[in-house]
């Protein structure tokens, strides 16, 4: 009878299977989106600390040169493809923690520091 940690880590290999690997093009696109997403936060942060508080949307695109709506597609782009990414890379984890399984370590607890 399988435990039920052999049923949750079935579960979980199941439900990443079902997420597509990303082509090395598709890699490329989202890294590229997800930097643009982090040039913006971090001049967000500068302006803050220059405000000493969280500058306005409108303040935010003025030193960006951007409209409101552009910046706000750039950092919901930007998220979504973080987030493509991340899931595309669960196998990647997976793979690396069977390597790691008989060290006296749990498997579920290092796909879990691997996320």
């Amino acid at each position: 009878m399988p435990s039920l940690t052999t049923d949750l880590v079935r579960s979980y290999l199941k439900e990443i299977g079902r997420y597509p690997l990303l082509t090395p093009e598709q890699e490329i696109t989202n890294a590229r989106l997800v930097q643009q997403m982090m040039t913006i936060e971090q001049q967000r942060q500068a302006i803050a600390l220059q405000l000493n508080r969280e500058p306005t949307a409108r303040e935010l695109a003025t030193s960006l040169g951007q409209s409101e709506a552009e910046v706000e597609l750039i950092l919901h782009q930007g998220e979504r493809a973080k987030q493509k990414m991340v899931t595309a890379n669960l196998r990647l984890v997976v793979a690396i923690a069977k390597k790691y399984q008989n060290r006296n370590l749990e498997f579920l607890d290092l796909i879990q520091e691997g996320t």
